[in-house]
């Protein structure tokens, strides 16, 4: 199936997986369980497949055959996220390769939301979220189906940031939430994260008659609420699937946090930031290599022959941008779309300044964990900028360290705001209030 097919006009029921959910790709550890058949209603562990591709060991596992001559020469370097080799095989990096910093659902005593893991009936893993629902009456939740975001090559649905952040957007809007845990490229390309995606929208939708697989959406979800949202590649699959044919009629509203679009033509913005335009040139190929090109409109919505937006199936919708963002300004033009194009209510907003990409998925972290991140950053600019043999004095190193942890303090600070004010809206759009400017 091409990309430019999966973005115009598929017939309801043709989502399918190449491999049949079957055992051919299976891994086992200790905290990873691909299903093939349908599994309990009640998920009482963390269950998810194993999305990269391998035989029995993660590729970048030490139990992993001897490197040949091209296990080492390098294809596609996307550090900190992973590294492609000429012989194709994929090494994940950091905390995305060894994975030991998933968290477990469960209860959060902090925001006294609860959280299971489930498997629907075609087999995609999701993760659920339930705020606290004390005296609350039957399906009085409104229910956000969310796609994380990590430009369809990392993250997961239990990756600390998302899993942190879903807490706290379950407790504040009170409002149930659904997080697919969808398959990664390059080993599962695009469209696969789109099937995926969309194959988890339809079991939540089948809970409508309240008969459905999982008794939390049964009963507490009102599916006559429903809302699709997603970050980054989360906000590119947030658009692509309500604006498909076979979309469900009962989105209510579609809310795109930072999203991945992007084109061979580049904007002004983009022509300011030569690493990242490169990177981007790179990365499409690499995670749909079936596709157009730049110019698929999966990617580039703006392409001549793309579907109008008007063809996108809910009542309304809210581009949220951050000021720093490589991909602000590709987010604006989308909203202007929006605004010419949807029939719907759009709600303006303007860019939040001072603030990078998906900045309010590391809000928590403190300040002492970003300065040490910032530090470790500014060192390595000196070991690079200074003959390796000269030692910088450590009076200067200390003023280094300094100014490091000042301006991150200062950062910390705006992106606390921001965040703050990024809930707010987000939880007015939710509940249909009027969302603050």
């Amino acid at each position: 199936m091409s990309m430019a097919s999966f973005c115009s006009s598929l017939p309801a029921g043709t989502y399918g997986f190449k491999d049949g959910r079957g055992t051919r790709n299976m891994v086992h550890m200790p905290y990873i369980a691909r299903q093939t058949a349908k599994p309990p209603a009640q998920a009482s562990r963390l269950i998810r497949w194993n999305k990269y591709h391998c035989a029995a060991v993660p590729t970048n596992s030490s139990l992993s055959p001897s490197p040949t001559p091209l296990d080492v020469e390098i294809e596609l370097d996307l550090e900190p996220f992973l590294i492609k080799y000429k012989s194709q095989r994929i090494e994940r990096l950091g905390r995305f390769g060894d994975r030991t910093d998933y968290v477990e659902a469960s209860l959060d005593p902090a925001t006294e939301v609860t959280s299971r893991d489930a498997i629907t009936d075609t087999g995609v893993p999701v993760r659920i979220y339930l705020p606290k629902v004390d005296d609350s009456p039957p399906n009085s939740l409104r229910v956000v189906v969310y796609f994380h975001g990590g430009a369809f090559i990392v993250e997961d649905s239990a990756s600390p940031p998302y899993h942190n952040y879903l807490n706290k957007l379950a407790s504040k809007a009170n409002i149930l939430i659904v997080s697919v845990n969808y398959r990664l490229a390059p080993e599962f390309p695009l469209p696969a994260a789109y099937n995926d995606c969309m194959a988890a929208l339809k079991w939540v939708n089948s809970h409508s008659n309240k008969k459905g697989q999982d008794d939390w959406i049964n009963k507490h979800g009102n599916l006559k609420h429903l809302f699709l949202s997603g970050d980054s590649a989360g906000g590119n699959i947030t658009h692509n699937i309500a604006i498909r044919e076979d979309a469900p009629d009962n989105i209510e509203g579609i809310a795109l946090v930072h999203p991945y679009f992007f084109g061979k033509e580049p904007v002004p913005s983009e022509l300011q930031d030569r690493t990242n335009l490169l990177l981007h040139r790179k990365l499409w190929s690499f995670i749909a290599p079936g596709s157009e090109g730049l110019d698929d409109p999966c990617v580039n919505p703006f392409t001549p022959g793309a579907p109008s937006l008007e063809k996108l199936k809910c009542k309304r919708a809210v581009v949220f941008l951050a000021g720093e963002d490589f991909h602000a300004e590709r987010g604006m033009l989308y909203s202007e779309k929006l605004k010419n194009e949807f029939k719907g209510e759009v709600i303006q907003l303007g860019k939040h300044d001072g603030v990078g990409h998906v900045y309010h998925l590391s809000v928590d972290a403190t300040v002492e964990e970003e300065s040490e991140k910032g530090w470790k950053i500014t060192s390595e600019l000196l070991n690079f900028y200074l003959d390796n043999n000269v030692v910088p004095e450590d009076s200067v190193i200390e003023s280094l360290k300094v100014m490091t942890a000042k301006a991150i303090k200062n950062m910390k600070e705006i992106e606390k705001g921001m965040s703050n004010k990024m809930m707010d809206q987000l939880v007015a759009f939710y509940k249909g209030e009027q969302v603050p400017p």
